[in-house]
């Protein structure tokens, strides 16, 4: 108990139960479906669309913390239409959802509840105080750390969970219950338990593994099979924030010490947000590397540059392996920025930002390692981490079925594309030190501004919410000055030369190897610019976009200096920063070929 105090020396439980007398008052007086969605015509600090019955519930909810505070007690508060309240001290955290089960709530139907957590500190074994009302059965459920938990005043004592013979769970209650995301843990539920039953509320779902009334809970967006098991316990669970994870008092195989911007969650999102399918894809070629070695000595060969060092080897992988890489350059690259941009916040917000910033680098990934081929992936912060050639299995096989290309040949076109980022970064001296040093300026003009509609209500099961989260101010609501934009220029107009040099290589290079090169090429282009207009939004939002233009960019310089001065003359841009072509000159060649003309 000695952690609770001094925040819950007020009465925190006679709080929650006024303001639970005052939401059912509310609910009571819009009794229907058609009152219950009537809007207030404000965005609330959730950045969703405010309702009455929302407004109203919450300022019960504020009429009490407001009491409290006048009473002496000190926490700051978040909820989902005022955003963060600042009641004299930042350590102590209270987290309302003023109605979750809010489409129950709408639609008349009976689960939906006032759920409030205490918390006083960054990880989940720091929350003090849980309670939810349920309106429709009228039951109140409330935990306290290390004093156990209690349903309408009696203390919880339930009985074991119930199996199968098999061993299955006999109910398991189901949230997130997305059609979508149902029928993708259709297998994997079946094995698990004989019956679902999905409440619509995650705090009332909880509460009712909690009584052991259900025998185990399956967050389908947020858990991969074995994990949702692990939640059948015979413990008291609250959540420490909405529609977040859960929080629970008991036994110690639950990861109290997991923090609430813990940076593993970056690599556990995709997999558990975007199912990767058939994950591992067809077996590595026989010969992939003598494939590689072959493909370095043509690179090589175009492209006129040398390597200075051994080429990492390439590495056949699935999407997991993909996004793993990645999260650990993502994270040195952004972990930075984000702790620099909230410093000055409260510590508890902190947390909670840090944990928005990982899911949405951990959904951002898991979309993209459904679409990349292959990658050279290199720390550009970190000069001692090696880089890797990596080529991602079952996207490379989906793409060669889905547009009728043969897979070998598609293999060693993307080798091709990698190799030449190998070549580039071996040989030219000067690269990985300019584009660290750029990146480095740029992430020290950026402010990460995660906005507090991310950390109530994190969604990412549709892509729309995701666009409209973006906007809101996400991961990449980046702001700089304008005297920073020349610094992006900068930045941009070498990845441009990077990527638009390799498409000119891969495709020279695979001049003699590859039978249906125009196929490949064709293919490839129009898989780039067929994109659904939802998705090319969010790649322009999360600077795909750009990714995109620099191929287009880049090659058609490479090909306009190869066509007046020969291949021997697409190498004179590497031989110093001065060389590069600035974004104007990628833009219109002949500039750059002007600049670069030896004197008579």
């Amino acid at each position: 108990m000695d952690r609770a105090r001094p925040a819950l020396d007020h009465d925190w439980l006679g709080a929650c139960r006024r303001a639970a007398d005052g939401v059912r008052e509310v609910l009571h007086q819009h009794p229907t479906s058609r009152e219950r969605v009537e809007e207030t015509g404000t965005v609330g600090g959730g950045g969703d669309r405010t309702l009455v019955i929302d407004q109203q519930a919450e300022d019960c909810v504020f009429r009490e913390l407001e009491r409290l505070h006048g009473e002496g007690a000190r926490f700051s508060a978040v909820s989902e239409e005022r955003g963060l309240v600042d009641f004299g001290d930042d350590g102590t955290l209270v987290v309302i959802d003023p109605i979750d089960g809010s489409l129950n709530a709408k639609r008349g139907l009976t689960h939906h509840a006032l759920s409030i957590a205490v918390a006083t500190g960054p990880t989940m074994a720091d929350v003090v105080l849980g309670y939810v009302h349920d309106f429709g059965p009228d039951e109140e459920w409330w935990a306290r750390a290390g004093e156990g938990a209690w349903v309408n005043g009696e203390r919880l004592d339930p009985p074991p969970e119930r199996r199968s013979r098999e061993g299955k769970l006999e109910v398991v209650a189901v949230e997130s219950a997305d059609p979508r995301w149902l029928a993708l843990a259709a297998d994997e539920l079946s094995a698990a338990t004989y019956r679902v039953r999905a409440i619509g509320s995650i705090a009332i779902s909880l509460c009712q593994l909690a009584a052991a009334r259900v025998d185990g809970m399956a967050t389908l967006r947020n858990s991969r099979a074995d994990e949702r098991r692990e939640y059948a316990r015979r413990i008291a669970l609250v959540r420490a924030m909405p529609r977040c994870e859960p929080v629970a008092f008991g036994p110690n195989d639950f990861p109290f010490d997991l923090e609430l911007d813990d940076d593993h969650r970056s690599a556990h999102i995709p997999h558990q947000w975007f199912p990767m399918g058939d994950d591992a894809g067809p077996p590595a070629p026989a010969r992939l590397a003598e494939l590689a070695a072959d493909a370095q000595e043509r690179v090589v060969a175009v492209t006129g540059l040398q390597p200075r060092a051994p080429l990492p080897p390439v590495e056949w992988v699935d999407r997991g392996t993909w996004i793993d890489a990645n999260v650990t350059s993502m994270r040195a690259t952004l972990g930075p920025a984000v702790e620099r941009s909230m410093a000055r916040s409260p510590g508890a917000l902190q947390a909670a930002a840090g944990a928005v910033v990982a899911a949405e680098v951990g959904a951002l990934l898991g979309m993209f390692a459904r679409r990349i081929l292959g990658q050279y992936e290199l720390n550009l912060l970190d000069p001692d981490a090696p880089p890797r050639l990596l080529l991602v299995a079952p996207n490379l096989r989906k793409v060669a079925t889905d547009l009728e290309l043969d897979h070998d040949e598609l293999v060693t076109w993307v080798t091709l594309h990698e190799v030449t980022h190998g070549v580039q970064f071996s040989s030219v001296g000067w690269l990985r030190e300019q584009l660290a040093g750029l990146l480095r300026e740029l992430l020290g003009a950026l402010e990460v501004k995660p906005d507090l509609g991310a950390l109530l209500r994190v969604d990412l099961s549709d892509l729309r919410g995701l666009v409209d989260q973006v906007r809101r101010g996400g991961l990449v609501a980046a702001v700089l000055g304008n005297d920073r934009a020349g610094l992006l220029d900068r930045l941009q107009s070498t990845m441009a030369l990077v990527e638009g040099h390799a498409e000119w290589a891969m495709d020279r290079a695979g001049e003699d190897v590859l039978r249906d090169l125009p196929q490949l090429r064709e293919a490839l282009d129009r898989r780039r610019g067929g994109r659904p207009p939802l998705l090319k939004l969010l790649d322009q939002l999360l600077g795909m976009e750009m990714k995109l233009r620099q191929y287009e960019v880049g090659r058609r310089f490479c090909d306009a200096v190869a066509a007046e001065r020969g291949d021997a003359g697409v190498r004179e841009a590497w031989d110093s920063p001065a060389m590069a072509p600035s974004s104007a000159e990628l833009a219109d060649p002949s500039t750059w070929l002007a600049r670069t003309r030896p004197a008579a």
